[in-house]
């Protein structure tokens, strides 16, 4: 079975069936599908070919459940675009909203997200709404949406989205009147999904991101006192961006990014954001060692050393990582 994951301002929500569990077509395909692929059955008598009339009957079926999804769609697109007068009329937008996220995760329903003008209007949201619910949902859809999706990544540039994701990622929303609108950790952290999926193996946005200033805000999000979410994110999507882009190593190092990412590479609480920003820091040694091993802070040694010696309790589960961590304690001479 197909499961949407509920997400909520709280991070992780319960888990909801989706629509198309719900669709009658769907489940009786499915069944007929079960009745002729089991093989639990030694002794079971092989299924017969499908006679044309059954054949034709199930390319019906398909080809209307294909233009229930087109309809769908355009009806839950309207509904994003709904007032938000009342908490009633929010929370009607952010059902829709939750249930289109749940169906552009295909890449050809993503793409007709732009077709059935969804795209620009989700861009639009998540610059213009009042509430963080419907904020983070608008940034949702668009990082899914353009995630090795290059067709939605160029309209969702021509649509602004990049500058878009990076004002919600530092905080800044217009509201009503102009005024600033305060933006939660779920907003900043949905944000940079965004920006990543947008930036990754897409040559335009990542110029763009890295002549706004991109590197300094990543910077800012692995400070310490920065909330855990937002750090994880920063550098799993440095990781990858110090691999692939020579010109943002050069900012990372001009920009010293080495003393937050080798903090960050010594936390025993958050395993994933441990690794993430070990792998960055092993990126930006290969382009310039001295620099790198200059910027260090006090105590990294140390505390890279106490992560292996946790790592290290996790038996197997956590091998992998204590072997990078060993590496890294011995590229940066510690």
């Amino acid at each position: 079975q197909s499961f949407r994951r509920v997400r909520a301002e709280k991070g992780e929500g319960e888990e909801k069936p989706t629509a198309t569990m719900n669709n009658p077509m769907y489940n009786a395909i499915l069944k007929w599908s079960i009745a002729q692929t089991d093989t639990s059955d030694a002794n079971r008598t092989p299924p017969a070919p499908m006679d044309p009339e059954k054949k034709a009957f199930l390319d019906k079926v398909m080809a209307d459940m294909m233009e229930d999804e087109g309809k769908t769609m355009r009806e839950l697109i309207e509904q994003m675009q709904g007032p938000e007068e009342n908490l009633l009329d929010v929370e009607r937008k952010e059902e829709a909203m939750e249930d289109l996220l749940d169906r552009i995760d295909k890449i050809d329903n993503a793409i007709n997200l732009h077709a059935l003008k969804g795209l620009v209007p989700a861009i639009k949201l998540a610059a213009t709404s009042k509430h963080g619910g419907v904020r983070s949902r608008a940034a949702d859809i668009v990082a899914v949406a353009v995630k090795n999706n290059e067709k939605c990544q160029q309209w969702a540039m021509e649509g602004g989205a990049l500058q878009t994701m990076l004002a919600l990622h530092l905080g800044i929303v217009a509201g009503e009147g102009g005024e600033a609108a305060g933006v939660g950790e779920v907003e900043k952290v949905k944000a940079l999904s965004a920006i990543s999926g947008l930036v990754q193996n897409f040559a335009p946005a990542e110029k763009e991101f890295l002549e706004a200033d991109g590197m300094q805000a990543l910077r800012e999000d692995l400070a310490p006192a920065s909330a855990p979410k937002l750090k994880m994110k920063a550098a799993f999507f440095l990781q990858w961006l110090l691999r692939d882009s020579a010109p943002a190593r050069a900012i990372a190092v001009k920009e010293t990014l080495v003393p937050h990412l080798a903090i960050a590479a010594s936390d025993l609480q958050h395993p994933d954001l441990g690794e993430n920003a070990s792998l960055a820091l092993a990126e930006l040694l290969k382009h310039d060692a001295p620099a790198v091993k200059a910027a260090l802070p006090a105590g990294v040694g140390e505390g890279l050393r106490a992560r292996i010696a946790e790592l290290e309790k996790e038996g197997e589960f956590g091998a992998d990582a204590a072997k990078c961590a060993r590496a890294l304690i011995s590229d940066l001479g510690l």
